[in-house]
């Protein structure tokens, strides 16, 4: 009866996770709110308002968080700056529109890695 319950309950399993019952792993974070809050400061120049300086800090501590808590699975040389790291992804969110509806971390990740491969 036990064994029977365990393959039963198995099946379920894999046929939620063959069939996409379960949605997609959630996140605080998609490519299109980093973007807006990376390019906060940039849109105006002239007029900060508290939002603006708040949003920015939020790009540069997610893009260098990223960075930090993924340091193991990337090969970022020693002296490449926070402004540099910045300016890649800010680029690829840019120019890249058809994928920043996925997490900003993996998006973050995604660019990094291909900017700075390990040899």
């Amino acid at each position: 009866m036990m064994r029977r319950a365990i393959l039963i309950a198995a099946c379920i399993g894999i046929t939620c996770l063959v069939t996409n019952v379960f949605p997609a792993a959630a996140y605080f974070y998609d490519g299109n709110r980093l973007l807006t809050a990376c390019q906060s400061l940039i849109r105006k120049p002239d007029k900060h308002t508290p939002v603006d300086v708040f949003n920015s800090g939020l790009c540069v501590g997610f893009i260098t968080g990223v960075a930090d808590a993924l340091s193991h699975d990337l090969c970022l040389p020693r002296n490449v700056s926070i402004e540099q790291l910045e300016d890649i992804v800010v680029r690829y969110l840019r120019y890249n529109p058809k994928t920043r509806h996925l997490s900003a971390s993996s998006l973050v990740f995604a660019v990094l890695t291909e900017k700075f491969p390990c040899n």
